[in-house]
């Protein structure tokens, strides 16, 4: 799961929330296994502490309750040395650290991204699946 979706599940106000329901509902009725990638919960977490409606205490709870309820994956090095290949490749995208580490994980597991992400040709770029907010 990339940091939209998980941000959106989270924080109730945020105006992509429905979705990110709907979206799990999807994945769940799918039998799908949800993983969240630390990236995105590490990036998620940040988000929430500079939210101007989210306390630290609650983004620290927040950020918590998701890491106790899905399946949390931890990049390898490999991933790492493959998502700074795939920075250096693609230079002239806005490419994140972030989405770079989260589409090696996706690949090394052979699993699909789940993303809000508009710019979704960047995972398509670095060869990981996107299971966005349209369905795929």
């Amino acid at each position: 799961m990339d940091t939209g979706p998980l941000f959106a599940l989270l924080f109730t106000r945020d105006g992509k929330h429905r979705a990110a329901v709907a979206l799990l509902e999807r994945l769940e009725a799918a039998d799908a296994e949800v993983t969240l990638a630390y990236p995105a919960a590490l990036e998620a977490h940040r988000l929430m502490l500079v939210h101007p409606q989210i306390t630290t205490g609650r983004a620290h709870e927040l950020i918590g309750d998701a890491l106790d309820v899905f399946n949390a994956a931890l990049p390898t090095h490999e991933d790492v040395d493959a998502a700074m290949a795939n920075l250096r490749r693609y230079d002239d995208q806005k490419i994140s650290l972030t989405d770079a580490t989260i589409a090696a994980m996706s690949r090394r597991e052979k699993m699909v991204v789940a993303t809000f992400d508009e710019r979704q040709r960047h995972f398509a770029l670095m060869k990981a699946a996107v299971y966005g907010s349209e369905g795929v």
